[in-house]
């Protein structure tokens, strides 16, 4: 059974290395995700113009089927305003949790109620 109802998931840094480093799959982290998370919200800061493709076939690789994708439409020096506008929009749907790497992400996920695991902490 798995224990978070809604849940939203970073790629870069928390399911994947970070962009620009040698790619790496963080197993711990896909198969937390996997087991513990019904509905699957991807929210990142890839730009949705350039990396929409990429970006589920990489998801489909990991075997990680979202109930919504949000890709960020201005770039990666808006990812934290892109991340806060998405965690506004999504905080009535009673997001059980948020998994991110960017400390400044996981702040604003907190701010709007929703409780938050650093992805280095998924052993």
């Amino acid at each position: 059974m798995q224990k978070y109802r809604n849940g939203i998931v970073d790629i870069d840094g928390t399911l994947i290395s970070p962009w620009g480093e040698p790619f790496a799959i963080n197993q711990n982290v896909v198969d937390f995700v996997k087991n513990n998370i019904r509905n699957v919200i991807i929210v990142t800061g890839r730009k949705e113009s350039e990396y929409k493709r990429k970006t589920e076939g990489l998801l489909e690789i990991l075997e990680i089927d979202p109930v919504a994708l949000y890709m960020n439409p201005y770039g990666p020096e808006e990812s934290d305003k892109y991340k806060d506008s998405v965690a506004n929009h999504l905080s009535n749907m009673k997001i059980s949790i948020a998994i991110d790497d960017n400390p400044n992400t996981r702040a604003v996920y907190e701010s709007y109620g929703i409780p938050t695991i650093d992805p280095k902490d998924i052993l």
